[in-house]
């Protein structure tokens, strides 16, 4: 952390070289703070084998356009409050190039149509630039926390912030995104959480058998403060909790398990919320399979049992256009019977 707080600091550079840069009025502004924080160029050393850059690298600052942040860098902003916040953001310095920022725009905002072309490639190369100067500076922080591509942020830091209408709304939501996490099927049930496991193959499609089924009321979702000796002080995490089945209670003579927790992380909750309000697996999940993966086999270990009915198997099938549950059961002969 110190070393990648001292590259942020001084970009890598010397004095020297930075002062003979300055007395050749060479362009310093790539060598801002908000651009040394993710690590440099492509072939800088440094990004290469910082791993809080590849971490940093995901938040994708400035590389995406928002119409009002943009609007308000090129434009100057609405109101005599906005142009005024605009004039202290934007006033000429180092990390500015000085006063060519300015004139770039200026020129994009007054240029004739025969220039348009040229002055908006030169003020397109300073928007990304731009974009992350307002992240760190202006006093924004629901537009600038935009830019960072997590569609549920806001949601994540009103958890966090023990907000509970919030957290009711959510619990519903992950139980959904984990039970399609889980059987891969865009499943619409959010009132149970269903583990599912191995495939039973047919003609159509596989399908994911269910061992164990959690009713939502077994789910809960809270937030859990916990001491991060990094900073000294306490930060908050997300936390699942997850309740035995039901059935488990009534196994005669036999221990109640305890409670499952599981933590999420802002990456994992995007996911979840992803696939909740009809995202593809593919989004994220390299960043987060193996940790829903790992839960799966939590609650497998957990509260996997024999049910009472011996050979009974439930799996979900299509049928208009919607996944349902069905059951079946196979008697001591061998033959089947259909549970719904």
């Amino acid at each position: 952390m110190l070393i990648h707080l001292a590259y942020t600091l001084t970009g890598d550079r010397r004095c020297a070289e930075l002062q003979r840069m300055d007395s050749e009025r060479l362009d310093m502004s790539g060598y801002a703070y908000y651009e040394n924080i993710w690590g440099g160029g492509a072939e800088s050393m440094f990004r290469r084998k910082a791993s809080v850059v590849q971490h940093l690298d995901r938040l994708r600052v400035g590389e995406h356009s928002l119409f009002e942040i943009d609007d308000f860098i090129v434009n100057g902003g609405e109101g005599p409050g906005q142009q005024d916040e605009h004039r202290r953001l934007f006033a000429p310095a180092v990390d500015l190039n000085f006063r060519r920022f300015e004139q770039d725009r200026r020129a994009y905002l007054e240029g004739g149509a025969e220039r348009q072309a040229d002055e908006e490639a030169a003020l397109m190369r300073w928007l990304p630039h731009c974009r992350r100067k307002l992240f760190f500076e202006w006093n924004a922080p629901e537009l600038v926390n935009r830019l960072i591509p997590f569609l549920y942020l806001d949601t994540y830091l009103s958890l966090l912030r023990a907000e509970r209408s919030t957290i009711e709304q959510v619990r519903r939501d992950l139980v959904l995104g984990l039970n399609r996490a889980f059987s891969h099927l865009y499943l619409t049930d959010s009132d149970n959480l269903y583990v599912t496991t191995q495939y039973l193959h047919s003609a159509e499609q596989p399908r994911p058998l269910v061992r164990l089924t959690i009713p939502l009321s077994g789910v809960d979702l809270f937030v859990d403060g916990r001491p991060d000796m990094a900073y000294d002080r306490e930060r908050p995490d997300l936390l699942l909790r997850f309740a035995p089945p039901p059935a488990l209670a009534l196994r005669p003579g036999a221990p109640m398990p305890k409670l499952e927790r599981w933590r999420l992380n802002l990456l994992t909750f995007e996911y979840l919320m992803r696939l909740a309000h009809g995202g593809t697996y593919n989004i994220l999940a390299d960043e987060c399979e193996l940790s829903v993966r790992a839960l799966k086999d939590q609650l497998l270990s957990a509260f996997a049992y024999e049910p009472a009915e011996a050979g009974l198997i439930e799996f979900f099938v299509a049928e208009r256009r919607r996944y349902v549950l069905k059951k079946i059961q196979i008697d001591e002969q061998g033959h089947l019977r259909s549970g719904g």
